[in-house]
């Protein structure tokens, strides 16, 4: 059963595209890490499903609910959390 499904997920932010059709589905259960160089949308797609950025375009399900435009949408609601990262100095 998938639990979280991301279609076709877009986001701009001026002239920068920083999410191009992005599309992902979690099973429940599944536990999964987004992984890739720096710029390449990871932040900005977790953004978008704990609802602190709103996409442009495409779909965020959680458990078939369209979650995307959900004005009231909070992450604790959808049961999950966002800890952006951070860096420890040398």
């Amino acid at each position: 059963m998938t639990r979280l499904a991301i279609e076709r997920l877009e986001k701009r932010f001026g002239n920068v595209a920083a999410l191009q059709s992005i599309s992902l589905e979690v099973e429940k259960g599944e536990l999964i890490s987004l992984l890739g160089p720096s710029g390449c949308g990871k932040t900005t797609t977790l953004r978008c499903v704990a609802g602190f950025e709103q996409p442009d375009s495409g779909a965020i399900r959680f458990d078939g609910q369209d979650m995307t435009r959900l004005a009231d949408r909070k992450s604790t609601r959808l049961n999950s959390s966002h800890v952006s990262e951070s860096r420890m100095p040398s």
